[in-house]
């Protein structure tokens, strides 16, 4: 895997264009979509305030966002996991505790995370584990491509 990864995707060699400081420009978009995406606006706003009383992702997923398959509740689960996790792994940890349709918030965060962290967000020892990674990565790269 470590072979594959270095001839495919050198640490750093993705585009600039992802978010770095993560919490500063998710909630920084919040004027540019005022008028075209209020829905989004509702969603951001209400992570905002819940991020701001300090409430933990569980509590959050499970009495304010709700844990079912919906949105805007999945939608705004992944961006308070995002937003108070320093990782693509702390992120993911989160949702998974939190309980109930884990894999829509996951997706989402997977999302994100890809736009803010790049390949070198992603544990190795996830890769690994990975059945047919060669194949996902080759695949995920033409298609990036």
């Amino acid at each position: 895997l470590q072979q594959f990864l270095m001839e495919w995707w050198l640490p750093g060699s993705y585009p600039n264009w992802y978010l770095r400081d993560h919490p500063s420009k998710i909630m920084g978009i919040k004027s540019e979509i005022k008028s075209d995406y209020p829905d989004v606006l509702k969603s951001l706003e209400a992570v905002e305030e819940v991020i701001s009383h300090g409430m933990d992702h569980t509590r959050a997923v499970n009495y304010v966002f709700g844990s079912p398959c919906y949105n805007p509740g999945s939608f705004q689960g992944a961006i308070h996991a995002v937003m108070t996790s320093s990782s693509f792994a702390e992120a993911v940890r989160k949702t998974i505790r939190a309980g109930g349709c884990n894999c829509s918030r996951g997706m989402f965060i997977g999302a994100m995370c890809g736009a803010m962290y790049g390949i070198d967000g992603i544990p190795v020892a996830w890769l690994e584990k990975t059945t047919h990674v060669k194949r996902v990565m080759s695949t995920a790269l033409r298609v990036y491509s």
